[in-house]
């Protein structure tokens, strides 16, 4: 006799062989007993949860004559694999509109042996828009005689018409002790001997699904001699051996980064992904983190509760355990969207390793610590004297006095001619004023006039004297004033570094000086005779008659005076060039894609656009942000073109990262592999022109 698949030998005869679905179970039988059995079912879980299996199991249970508290007998030729009233369609490979018309002209026909016709179609999430609008009409108005079992790993596809008209049942993932139980009573029947560390691998590397679980446990019984051990599992399964994780674990917990990184090489050279090295790591540094706050009673996903992992969990800080974790978890969802896996698991290794905020935290702990006990030995006395003086200065009144004097002319500013050497003095908290920024300098061709009308030299005067009265003071002060030393080597380094500043002043300074000097040369250029005051010039002119001024009577202008020239009014208008498609390969492009764009990739996306943007907030929130703001404007079989409102969201949108996230969800969501074009209004109203031509 051939050999029959462990999954496929051991499915369940019954309800209560199935494992781990007890809601489901409950509510089927009591609609059997209770002949309160609806027209259509929706079965949605993950793979291998007993999805097909229950609705095998219903279809047999409801023409069943003998059945006995809504369980099939499986003797009948009703609750035989080969009865015809039992349909199973996989719409993964008939998921055309012509496969559903088919059925639906079928479906009239009455059941040959039971009371019911039942229609199980698998992978449901798999037909055309056109297929499920076809099987709409049928499961609004079946006949009496039919009914529906849609069975789905994804119902986010189904749309919410069919889903309304449906009762659904959500399956869960089985647990661990479950699938354990199920392959130890396999393993009996078969006779063969097996670990329950194996067992206790295999059940967690099938995560939650039992068909995995009997593949592998199938495959590792005919890998192995006799005997199934946890090291064939490993071997076989390509999970990283336990060992291996809690040595490097604990060679994180010693800042060892060489024997990581050792660790890290060995594991891959065995054929293992980093990825999965990943997903192990986070696991069992969660489950560190629970043993330690739980105990013995903890519920580990992925280490065994043995000594050695006892030891490494009472080794490790439970603080930094936080932060490892949240370090891991950032290098888990980089690794999904580039392609050097291996160099971004060991930055994180070196990471995790390295940083340690809590050893940080300790050392300031232990300064503080030391500050207290300095304070408490009296080796800061100095502070103390300094206040001892000042309570005696208060306690004398002419002392009180002299030192406000000396405080008052301390926090004077102090005068300094050059305005960026006052500003960088002043940025570095000096307290400082620049005379020549608060009064009134005048510019090269003023001190000329100046000059020539005798006022300069008034004013002169009055600057010498003032600069005269500045300096002194200035130099009483700084005697009286006393000045730190450290103070007056904060000012020498500040004239240092404004040396440069001032040659660049000095320089502007001679070109302004030189333009001042041409324009004189201009303007006496065809004059023989020296400069003549402007005053005097314009008086002269006057005596002479010249017309400085014209004056225009109003009420005598005539109609001809009032138009404007006729070759200002003929100017012609300068229009800007207006960009074309054919400029752009990227419009000519989107151009291309619009003649061949279909409606009905328009209508599925319309569809499931809600459904994109809650998938794209769970991949990441502000590219769920950003596309939000896109508006579809042609679908073909393998372009996308969207618009955003403007140029920079487009190139933001344009990033390899973002346009590689929302590629993705696209294609998950719609089961189509797009490419995305991002344009602006702009480009697309110009695209629009083009196609109207």
């Amino acid at each position: 006799m051939a050999h029959l698949a462990l999954y496929r030998k051991y499915r369940p005869k019954g309800f209560d062989h199935l494992i781990g679905q007890d809601h489901i179970k409950k509510t089927l039988l009591n609609a059997l007993n209770q002949d309160s059995i609806s027209h259509a079912y929706v079965f949605s879980g993950p793979r291998g949860t007993g999805k097909t299996s229950s609705a095998k199991l219903f279809a047999k249970a409801v023409n069943c004559t003998s059945g006995v508290n809504g369980e099939p007998c499986g003797a009948c030729d009703i609750c035989s694999d080969n009865n015809p009233d039992i349909i199973e369609i996989d719409a993964a490979s008939n998921n055309g509109v012509d496969e559903i018309r088919e059925l639906r002209d079928k479906i009239g026909y009455t059941p040959v042996y039971g009371k019911y016709k039942v229609y199980i179609i698998d992978e449901v999430h798999m037909l055309t828009i056109g297929a499920f609008n076809a099987l709409l009409k049928t499961l609004e108005e079946p006949p009496k005689h039919a009914i529906f079992i849609l069975a789905t790993t994804e119902p986010h596809k189904i749309p919410l018409t069919i889903l309304s008209r449906c009762q659904r049942f959500d399956f869960k993932r089985i647990t661990d002790k479950a699938i354990m139980d199920r392959m130890k009573y396999i393993v009996k029947e078969e006779n063969v001997e097996v670990d329950e560390q194996a067992l206790e691998i295999l059940a967690r590397v099938a995560q939650g699904g039992m068909r995995d679980a009997l593949s592998m446990l199938d495959q590792a019984i005919s890998h192995s001699d006799g005997k199934v051990t946890a090291a064939d599992v490993i071997d076989l399964t390509g999970s990283v051996d336990i060992g291996m994780i809690g040595e490097m674990v604990n060679a994180i917990e010693q800042k060892n980064i060489s024997v990581v990184l050792d660790l890290l090489d060995k594991t891959i050279e065995t054929g293992k992904e980093p990825k999965f090295l990943l997903e192990d790591l986070l696991a069992y540094y969660r489950d560190i983190l629970v043993y330690r706050r739980v105990g013995e009673k903890a519920n580990l996903t992925k280490a065994l509760t043995d000594q050695s992992f006892k030891g490494i969990a009472r080794s490790v800080n439970v603080g930094r355990v936080y932060g490892i974790i949240e370090i891991l978890s950032k290098c888990q969802s980089q690794i999904k969207f580039s392609g050097q896996d291996k160099v971004i698991l060991e930055v994180a290794l070196i990471k995790a390793a390295a940083d340690n905020p809590l050893d940080e935290l300790e050392s300031l702990k232990q300064e503080v610590e030391n500050l207290m006990r300095m304070l408490a030995s009296g080796q800061f006395s100095v502070m103390a004297e300094e206040v001892a003086v000042a309570n005696a200065v208060d306690n004398k009144p002419e002392q009180k006095i002299e030192s406000q004097k000396m405080t008052a002319k301390l926090d004077e500013p102090i005068p300094v001619e050059d305005e960026v050497e006052a500003f960088v003095r002043q940025m570095d908290g000096e307290s400082v004023s620049c005379p020549s920024k608060e009064e009134f300098k005048p510019s090269n061709l003023e001190k000329e006039i100046m000059e020539l009308s005798g006022e300069l030299e008034v004013q002169g005067e009055q600057e010498n004297q003032v600069e005269e009265t500045t300096v002194s003071d200035t130099a009483d002060e700084t005697i009286e004033a006393d000045i730190d030393p450290l103070d007056l080597l904060s000012i020498i380094e500040n004239d240092l570094n404004g040396m440069d500043e001032k040659s660049s002043m000095e320089q502007d300074s001679v070109l302004l000086q030189e333009n001042s000097k041409q324009e004189e040369d201009n303007f006496n250029l065809n004059t023989n005779e020296g400069p003549a005051p402007f005053f005097d010039q314009f008086k002269k002119d006057m005596e002479e008659g010249a017309e400085y001024i014209q004056v225009i009577d109003d009420d005598n202008l005539t109609s001809d005076e009032l138009v404007p020239p006729e070759d200002l009014i003929d100017l012609p208008e300068t229009q800007p060039e207006e960009r074309t498609v054919t400029e752009s390969p990227k419009l000519k492009k989107v151009l291309g894609i619009c003649s061949v764009a279909k409606k009905e990739y328009r209508e599925q996306y319309n569809q499931n656009h809600e459904e994109i943007l809650s998938t794209l907030k769970a991949e990441r929130m502000q590219v769920m942000a950003l596309y939000r703001e896109a508006t579809v404007r042609a679908i073909s079989a393998q372009h996308i073109v969207v618009t955003m409102p403007t140029k920079a969201k487009v190139k933001l949108l344009e990033k390899v990262m973002n346009r590689s996230i929302v590629q993705s969800v696209i294609e998950e969501v719609l089961g189509l592999s797009l490419e995305l074009i991002v344009i602006d209004e702009e480009e697309w109203n110009l695209i629009k022109k083009e196609f109207k031509k």
